[in-house]
């Protein structure tokens, strides 16, 4: 109900052109757009935006906003100026380049693409898939009707449709994400042998990584830039102090020592406020010249660049609901509720 009274109250402040008002009022803060992957037809995967989808998106950017590059951004905050945004991929899907990066040339956007470097190098256990990926495609290609992993306190997971399959990709993952490395691998061990999957993948290069070589070729283009999102995609609260600091500090050497690239940037893994602290902040200063999280919202020259925010765009982004997200209006919106809830 709730869900719905939002989408009726942002319905009524677009049409109504407040949200442009609300727009103008926010002119002098900086957008981060935060995407994954780009794909041609939808895959019922949150983080893969159809082709149909972005092309909106880059044209409204193009024509309403000044996108700035990655080495710009600290200047851009501390100057203020209006209507600027930044463009950001997270993981390092082959399809940023295949799809994405045309799309880019053509409208003239520049971005920055935070790479997990275990995707690129391949990963001893799943490839070159991101493992929130892998398991996806476990369950996607599943042979079993169902798996029990109450083993785990997963329960029995039902596998006899795209829907139960996209909803026992969404629980595992948001569990796993929560565990120790070890019990992830576990997880991950028990739901290949019991999901009796099609293996190879038959569609699996939509998530598979992009190579070294499609790094070097895009960052020629001089608008595309690159940064590190861990080697292994690891939330790193979850982990030791010290592991933390190899996954933050590896993934910029290696990158680095690849590419020939400068790694000013850094993505914190999930991003969300239980996934990074003051302390995971200290070491990524050490390194980096900025961060970004997955909180919502716009930045201006009082934000913490070390816990920037974003937009996040997946594949039910609408380009009014991106309008929407860009101008501040959905935050409003938000506030309203969290205002009522409190009362």
């Amino acid at each position: 109900m709730k869900n719905l009274a939002r989408k009726i109250l942002n319905s009524i402040f677009y049409f109504s052109g407040i949200w442009l008002i609300i727009r103008y009022w926010n002119r002098h803060k900086l957008i981060i757009l935060m995407y994954h992957g780009v794909v041609e037809q939808d895959t019922g995967v949150w983080t893969q935006i159809p082709g149909g989808y972005f092309v909106p998106h880059m044209r409204y950017l193009s024509k309403s906003y000044r996108a700035i590059k990655g080495s710009d951004l600290v200047k851009a905050l501390s100057q203020g100026d209006n209507y600027r945004v930044l463009v950001t991929f997270d993981d390092g899907f082959k399809n940023n380049r295949i799809i994405a990066y045309p799309i880019l040339e053509d409208y003239k956007i520049p971005a920055v693409i935070f790479v997990t470097t275990s995707f690129i190098e391949g990963h001893e256990k799943w490839g070159r898939y991101i493992w929130t990926d892998y398991v996806g495609l476990v369950l996607k290609h599943a042979r079993a009707p169902e798996i029990d992993l109450g083993h785990f306190g997963l329960g029995t997971l039902e596998l006899d449709s795209r829907g139960k399959k996209l909803e026992a990709r969404s629980g595992i993952n948001a569990y796993l994400k929560r565990t120790d490395t070890a019990i992830r691998d576990s997880v991950i061990e028990e739901l290949v042998r019991l999901a009796d999957p099609k293996m190879p993948f038959p569609d699996g290069e939509i998530f598979e990584s992009l190579g070294w070589e499609d790094i070097i070729y895009m960052s020629k283009n001089g608008n595309i830039e690159f940064g590190a999102h861990t080697v292994n995609h690891e939330i790193l609260t979850s982990i030791s102090a010290e592991d933390a600091r190899k996954e933050i500090r590896r993934s910029k050497e290696l990158l680095e020592s690849r590419t020939g690239l400068k790694i000013a940037a850094f993505a914190y893994p999930n991003g969300t406020a239980e996934d990074f602290n003051e302390n995971i902040k200290g070491m990524t200063a050490e390194y980096y010249e900025w961060a970004v999280s997955t909180i919502e919202g716009l930045n201006d020259a009082g934000s913490d660049i070390y816990e920037l925010k974003r937009i996040n765009v997946g594949n039910d982004m609408s380009l009014r609901g991106l309008k929407l997200a860009m101008s501040g209006t959905s935050e409003v919106v938000n506030r309203i509720f969290r205002f009522g809830r409190h009362k």
